[in-house]
């Protein structure tokens, strides 16, 4: 699928990639996205795989991380198209348009290129209450 056709779906609101859960993404493995550096287009990547990832136990048993949701995605594209580790602009019909950092890992495929985005993040809270700081004299 090239960029023409991942452009035609309606893409309008600007998302937090945090608000993205590993199920949205898992649930479009295969898919394409848009790639954006500002207005520019570049191409469309390939959610090629996705992959939970485990809390690492520090020296007292504990994981320090234990709760996060860490998982990473692998994209594919084309080999004449590299692009180089930094923050993208993704678009997809489903989760909108979001920004995510991709780093070029390598692969023995002399047809593609790689790239991995990895997040560690605290799990999405609903009814979060917010309580105003006093000010103290």
């Amino acid at each position: 699928m090239g960029p023409a056709s991942v452009l035609k779906a309606a893409v309008s609101r600007q998302r937090l990639a945090s608000e993205i859960s590993y199920a949205d993404f898992a649930a479009r493995v295969h898919k394409a996205f848009l790639v954006r550096n500002g207005d520019k287009v570049l191409g469309a990547l390939t959610l090629a795989q996705t992959r939970e990832l485990s809390a690492k136990p520090a020296a007292n048993g504990k994981a320090l991380d234990a709760g996060s949701e860490q998982f990473s995605l692998l994209f594919s594209g084309s080999r004449r198209r590299p692009l180089g580790q930094d923050t993208y602009t993704f678009e997809q019909a489903q989760l909108g348009r979001f920004d995510m950092f991709i780093v070029p890992v390598g692969r023995n495929d002399e047809s593609l290129n790689y790239y991995e985005a990895t997040f560690n993040r605290a799990p999405a809270t609903r009814n979060v209450k917010t309580v105003p700081l006093r000010r103290t004299s």
